[in-house]
């Protein structure tokens, strides 16, 4: 059905980049990416082009590290009676990143603005659940649940130019400027963790007596976010 390809560049990039060359069929309606991972059933819809010029691409991101994934392109077609319908899902199938080392922050649609942290030294959170605490005079304490707001923490950084990530002065700045953006990131560590967060502030300390090679210490704070 189609010329679908997919390269890995999680290792390098954070991504894995799906790209397709087809000749659209009669009453085309779009092309939908899905992603799972390869020892589940379940597809989840990751992109839907609706160009209808037969080619495009995308970079997923929406994976995390140490289980292989299936990605899938699959043409939907629109009925007369204005129903849709899926045709055949061309697969293919990939390891993502370093499985061993690192954490990214990745920018869902701006590729410049991801990166891969330094080395990390710590790696702290909390699950966050809202709750209220009753006491019920005679009945004991009642606890009242309410929504699960995720995880926030830390992370310890080791930021030096010998990571192939610039200098310690690029990393910081880079971090800044994640932080002074504002946006929203997805923080992908090598535990298989994937987490939409925000990144809430970072503070640094400098070894001295280091000169221009400038290593330095970063913790970073980042907080779930729906």
């Amino acid at each position: 059905m189609a010329a679908f390809t997919l390269t890995n560049e999680t290792t390098a990039s954070g991504y894995a980049g799906a790209a397709w060359s087809v000749s659209p069929a009669a009453r085309h309606y779009s092309y939908r990416l899905y992603l799972r991972p390869e020892d589940e059933t379940d597809w989840t819809l990751i992109y839907e082009d609706f160009a209808g010029t037969g080619s495009g691409s995308y970079d997923a991101y929406q994976f995390g590290v140490g289980i292989d994934q299936d990605m899938a392109l699959v043409e939907v077609t629109q009925n007369l009676d204005g129903s849709f319908i899926e045709g055949v899902y061309t697969t293919e199938t990939f390891t993502p990143g370093d499985q061993g080392l690192d954490y990214w922050l990745i920018h869902p649609s701006d590729q410049t603005k991801t990166m891969r942290l330094g080395i990390v030294k710590g790696d702290s959170f909390e699950t966050e659940v809202e709750h209220e605490v009753v006491n019920l005079l005679g009945r004991g304490r009642k606890i009242n649940l309410g929504e699960t707001w995720g995880v926030s923490g830390q992370l310890e950084l080791h930021l030096t130019p010998n990571m192939g990530l610039g200098s310690a002065r690029d990393q910081r700045l880079a971090i800044d400027r994640a932080i002074g953006s504002g946006e929203e990131v997805y923080l992908r560590t090598p535990f298989g963790d994937l987490w939409k967060v925000w990144i809430g502030g970072a503070s640094y300390s400098r070894l001295a007596g280091t000169g221009s090679t400038e290593v330095m210490s970063a913790s970073l704070d980042f907080a779930e976010v729906a």
